[in-house]
């Protein structure tokens, strides 16, 4: 019964999640919010892990009031004291531009074909002149349906080929560019007349023939060359996390980036004009293979996770321009006790809690969260209770939730309602 009861958990917790991820892949940007200790950052690392992301593919800030552009999107840091002492400065990518630049560049070559790939990673004009080098030395025959042919010579530009049973035309030309484009391409060449079709012909030249036995001999030597050298990169998603992303001045932080990071005008590689904007010190980005050169944009395979605590003061602050571009999903009590595996239904946190929003001005924002009792999950579960579980229990109010409850209810009037919250978690 217990396994039984673990795998339940963790499907209910599995589903939890899936439930975010749904939101999280068709909005993009997502404010997970709730009490504090409701796991929220602990939530978006799961969702991360759970969407394919790695260690490099994790994105982390925590925000704060002296957070700004310049650390998020880029800026100017002084260089390194030159010889007579003077000191330049030079501009640096903030932490969220520097993580797009890597899923920009796995979304590009995600995106690759075998063969574009293929010419960068191994010549195809590479496998021919090695090819062409030993089939003249060796004089070696190839074959059309009708006559035998050798290669008698090859230059950079032509092939040069003897053919001894034809007596009319025993010699050839063909040119190397255009074997080079039938094995560039993925188009299936599997006759003479392809050849003819391939490169708009109307009529079938003499050489077709002579171009497609060639063809044939070193299509498979392209075709293991690339499967040896050439990995399609696969796309993967990126995720950045801003931890209490309501702490910081969320316009000063982000720019014109309220621009980019719209869903709507996320970066696809089919349509990438639409989705870049100029940042602040565009005109300083010298580097020709910058992939921001031209304009700042977040491609399609980045997620933003931002969270935050609904009893911040600084909650107001995020205005309505930024709300709009995110989808808000609570993460109750409840919830963050089932993902982190801690015992909820019936226990001395949910009474806590259920006495909590019974106090006038207090409301599930001022709720538990699980993680404060991760430490010492079994000393909330009632069924059972020791006089062990009872001094853990006792221990955790005094070091903890009896230390942030009183700071809750402070100048409030309220102070005497202590006790009761002290007595529902079952601390006498």
């Amino acid at each position: 019964m217990e396994e039984i009861n673990n795998l339940i958990k963790k499907t209910m917790q599995q589903e939890k999640l899936k439930e975010v991820i749904d939101i999280l892949t068709s909005s993009h940007n997502i404010i997970l919010h709730g009490a504090p200790g409701t796991g929220k950052t602990y939530t978006a690392r799961k969702i991360a892990e759970a969407m394919g992301c790695g260690k490099e593919h994790i994105g982390f800030v925590q925000f704060h009031p002296s957070y700004d552009y310049t650390d998020f999107v880029e800026g100017l840091r002084p260089t390194p004291p030159e010889e007579n002492g003077n000191i330049g400065f030079q501009r640096v990518d903030g932490v969220f531009k520097a993580f797009c630049k890597k899923a920009v560049e796995n979304l590009q070559r995600s995106n690759q074909t075998t063969a574009s790939l293929l010419e960068k990673s191994y010549s195809i004009r590479e496998i021919i002149e090695d090819f062409l080098e030993e089939a003249e030395t060796d004089k070696k025959m190839f074959y059309t349906k009708q006559n035998e042919f050798y290669i008698e010579s090859h230059s950079d530009e032509k092939i040069h080929i003897k053919i001894p049973s034809n007596e009319r035309s025993n010699e050839l030309r063909i040119r190397i560019d255009e074997l080079h484009k039938l094995l560039s391409n993925d188009t299936q060449i599997q006759r003479g007349k392809d050849v003819t079709t391939f490169f708009n012909r109307r009529f079938r030249l003499q050489h077709d023939s002579y171009i497609y036995s060639l063809y044939q001999n070193l299509k498979p030597k392209v075709d293991n060359a690339s499967l040896e050298t050439v990995d399609l990169e696969e796309r993967k998603n990126f995720v950045f996390i801003i931890d209490e992303i309501n702490r910081g001045d969320i316009s000063k932080i982000f720019g014109e980036l309220f621009f980019s990071i719209d869903p709507g005008y996320r970066y696809k590689i089919d349509k990438a004009d639409n989705a870049k904007t100029n940042t602040q010190y565009q005109n300083m980005i010298l580097e020709e293979d910058d992939a921001f050169k031209d304009g700042f944009y977040i491609p399609e395979n980045v997620y933003i996770i931002g969270t935050m605590n609904d009893i911040d003061r600084s909650v107001e602050s995020m205005d309505f321009a930024m709300r709009r571009r995110f989808v808000f999903h609570e993460i109750t009590a409840e919830m963050s006790a089932q993902s982190m595996g801690v015992e909820y239904l019936g226990s001395y946190l949910a009474d806590l809690n259920d006495a909590i929003v019974k106090i006038d001005l207090l409301s599930k924002d001022y709720q538990i969260g699980a993680s404060y009792v991760l430490g010492n999950k079994d000393c909330i579960i009632k069924d059972g209770d020791t006089d062990e579980r009872k001094s853990a229990r006792k221990k955790l109010w005094d070091s903890s939730i009896g230390c942030l409850l009183r700071e809750y209810l402070r100048g409030s009037g309220r102070e005497d309602k202590i006790s009761d919250l002290a007595k529902a978690f079952g601390v006498e």
